[in-house]
């Protein structure tokens, strides 16, 4: 990624309150938006890329990104439970529901 903040879903620290950097995984490399940076870490992850490493830190460090978050799909369900959300919610985005009525 060009910037930690391009990957919100990602941050290990979800503190948006403080002007520090947002930490992530070691699956992620930030290369500053710098064309340089970029090509030696698109190299050394060529070189060194391991698949199971990359998944077993993920299953580590945020099992939600890999599992599901039980409590957001729990959110969800009662949202369509409701009403809230349901088949012909997207009629009410004008644009939306133009382009598909």
């Amino acid at each position: 990624t060009p910037d930690p903040h391009w990957v919100t879903a990602h941050w290990l620290s979800e503190d948006y309150t403080t002007k520090r950097e947002p930490t992530l995984s070691s699956n992620f490399v930030v290369y500053r938006n710098d064309p340089e940076s970029l090509a030696v870490e698109l190299r050394r992850a060529r070189d060194r890329f391991n698949p199971q490493q990359t998944r077993r830190t993920l299953e580590e460090v945020q099992p939600r990104m890999f599992r599901g978050d039980t409590n957001v799909l729990r959110g969800f369900l009662d949202h369509v439970q409701s009403g809230q959300i349901h088949s012909g919610l997207h009629r009410s985005y004008s644009r939306i529901g133009r382009a598909s009525a």
